[in-house]
């Protein structure tokens, strides 16, 4: 997730949401959080008060933490520079006063005292615009076509956003068909002209301003999709509604340009994306999740809420392949103060200290002991105090990793990359410590 975040009047801290957050100064490195807060003009348990702002983030094959320090740690596969070391955690240098993280596949982005810096994979523009290399070794601050620095920015699977003046502006590709010259037809930005995406053409496209959205305290990036948070607690989202992503019943399918509210979400105070799902917890702490459930990432437990996409699409279709157009309630969790929504499953840290997920777990992701698919939240083994989680990005064999109270971090999950921060075997689904942090 990739979503960004900035303060609003409402929400006491709200910060740096799949990714970061706003243009405005911002309080050091949030530390677990032990008086009541105020969301909406009532006293909360902090539990729920959480700033949204992640201290840990997982790609497709890395990990990277925020330490007490704010120096920035990672670890797992470094194919292009984003963990720095492959064999045991590292510091990430050239990064001062960092408040918060994201990742996603191989590049990850901070928000420092300075602004926004990233690095890694560059592949498809979304890190720099125009781009000048195929991937960026060390942290590089971003800047705007007048110079300036960014301050905020969040990374999705092959795009950035950042808040600017008010205004979402993003770049690289969201949405494209991933053939160059095909039309981009499922694309969140476009001018309406068929076969037109201005910022999401192939690759490496120029940075746009985001219609419909202006004023947005948070934004979360899918691979065909964009929602953003409101000033009034509400959600609006558009691109692609081919497996539900926009969170609201719609009779044509393909790209949608404007954005549009969310049905029946009020009050939400954090939202976070995979590549065809989003999820958004409330200020009472619940979990409403929406889009694809192929990898059974929507947390629901009853099939007969689905739509099969093989009923609605023609062709070959997966037949485990259902979504929702509207969010439901994932069932079974205490209230939530943070999750993490990975490519096929979502986690989420309880006003109990405990970490819950759910989804597929062929990579033993979900953290339970085992590699059983699960449609509903069950508990992860070995975690309490838990202040935030990162769910990682590599499809069906992934990883999870659990920021502590006490600054430890477990992971569990698949190991090939060394993503668990740890030796043993390819695959650990039971969290454990990871070594030399």
């Amino acid at each position: 997730m990739h979503r960004l975040t900035r303060p609003v009047a409402p929400i006491v801290r709200l910060g740096f949401a799949a990714a970061i957050g706003g243009c405005v100064a911002r309080p050091a490195a949030p530390e677990p959080i032990s008086s009541a807060s105020t969301v909406a003009g009532s006293t909360t348990t902090p539990a729920i008060a959480a700033p949204a702002d992640h201290r840990i983030a997982a790609g497709e094959g890395h990990t990277c933490v925020l330490r007490g320090d704010e120096s920035v740690w990672c670890w797992g596969r470094d194919s292009l520079g984003q963990s720095r070391s492959e064999a045991a955690p590292a510091a990430v240098p050239g990064l001062l006063g960092v408040r918060s993280l994201s990742a996603y596949d191989a590049a990850n982005c901070v928000v420092t005292r300075m602004g926004l810096a990233c690095w890694g994979d560059d592949l498809f523009g979304q890190i720099a615009m125009p781009p000048s290399r195929q991937f960026y070794p060390r942290p590089e601050l971003r800047r705007a076509p007048d110079g300036s620095v960014d301050q905020d920015g969040v990374l999705g699977p092959q795009a950035t956003c950042v808040l600017a003046g008010g205004r979402v502006e993003c770049w690289g590709e969201i949405g494209s068909s991933h053939v160059p010259g095909e039309d981009s037809r499922f694309g969140p930005i476009a001018t309406g002209e068929q076969g037109v995406n201005p910022i999401t053409g192939w690759r490496n496209s120029p940075r746009r301003v985001v219609p419909g959205i202006d004023g947005a305290v948070q934004v979360a990036i899918g691979s065909e999709h964009l929602c953003a948070l409101m000033p009034d607690l509400t959600v609006r989202c558009l691109g692609s509604a081919r497996h539900g992503q926009l969170g609201r019943v719609e009779r044509d399918l393909e790209a949608h340009h404007a954005a549009a509210p969310v049905a029946g979400l009020v009050e939400v105070v954090q939202i976070e994306a995979g590549p065809r799902a989003t999820c958004a917890r409330t200020a009472s702490g619940e979990v409403h999740c929406w889009g694809s459930n192929l990898f059974a990432q929507l947390g629901v437990g009853d099939a007969s809420k689905l739509i099969a996409a093989r009923t609605v699409f023609p062709g070959d279709v997966d037949p485990h392949d259902r979504f929702s157009p509207v969010p439901l309630r994932v069932e079974g969790l205490p209230p939530v103060r943070q999750m993490s929504v990975g490519v096929s499953h979502v986690c989420a840290i309880g006003d109990d200290g405990r970490a819950y997920c759910w989804g597929t777990n062929e990579g033993g992701q979900l953290g339970d002991g085992s590699t059983e698919r699960r449609a509903t939240p069950v508990a992860m083994l070995n975690v309490e105090d838990a202040v935030d989680v990162a769910a990682g990005k590599f499809g069906p064999t992934s990883h999870t990793c659990v920021l502590l109270a006490s600054g430890k971090v477990r992971c569990a999950g698949h190991n090939r990359r060394g993503e668990l921060g740890r030796g043993g075997p390819e695959l650990d689904p039971t969290p454990a410590d990871v070594e030399g942090l």
